[in-house]
């Protein structure tokens, strides 16, 4: 899951050193994007569902879903 995160270190190398035309990295940096999730999404499911859990609550804790709404 830690080595997930190493893909802001390559979002400036994409955008600033690769000599290529825009669309390219936009397109490179998007498959960095999208293959962090993957590897962070498969990290979770190798932690089995204590890692679940935790994951949940954190999302839970950081997106504010746990309060109730007025109305």
């Amino acid at each position: 899951m830690a080595g997930s995160f190493l893909v802001y270190l390559a979002y400036p190398i994409i955008l600033l050193f690769l000599p290529s035309a825009g669309i390219i990295k936009v397109a490179a940096t998007v498959g960095a994007w999208v293959l962090s999730w993957v590897v962070f999404s498969a990290g979770i499911y190798l932690t089995g569902p204590e890692g679940y859990d935790w994951f949940k609550a954190l999302w839970t804790r950081m997106t504010g879903s746990h309060r109730q709404k007025n109305g």
